[in-house]
């Protein structure tokens, strides 16, 4: 998956050469070896104005990503740190498919520290979440996955 600058420089999500880009000019940030799920968007009513039909309509939904990091490290807890709070676009890449999604809504990032396992035979990982909120008829833009997230 890949967190993103709401700013970010890339026009062509299929281009390799503008992932590199905004990678090396931090617009994006690669996180490999994650465990993400994109969660059932959770709608969002609000009562009908129109008294002939349904006494509440849908206006939109919520979603949210959960996803889990074994990649702790210091490195990784203070970049953690700079995004916790934040409003940031995010990819997520489905190897099932080879397809990225590309959640261009801006989306609240919140990360705890990492969880300190009870015995030796877990693993240390943060657990993060990233939510947000879209019109009824967004949906996410589908893509093949560039060589940047699969080489």
């Amino acid at each position: 998956m890949a967190l993103m600058e709401t700013d970010h420089s890339i026009v062509d999500l299929t281009s390799n050469a503008e992932w590199l880009t905004a990678i090396a000019a931090g617009e994006v940030v690669l996180l490999k070896g994650v465990k993400a799920t994109l969660e059932p968007g959770a709608e969002v009513t609000q009562t009908n104005p129109v008294g002939d039909g349904p006494d509440n309509i849908t206006t939109g939904f919520d979603y949210q990503v959960t996803y889990t990091d074994a990649n702790v490290t210091v490195d990784n807890d203070a970049a953690y740190s700079t995004y916790n709070g934040r409003t940031l676009f995010m990819v997520l890449y489905n190897p099932n498919t080879g397809l990225l999604t590309y959640i261009d809504q801006s989306a609240l990032f919140v990360a705890p520290i990492a969880t300190i396992p009870a015995t030796k035979r877990e693993y240390q990982q943060y657990s993060a979440v990233v939510r947000w909120t879209s019109d009824i008829d967004w949906y996410a833009t589908k893509f093949a996955a560039p060589v940047a997230f699969t080489g």
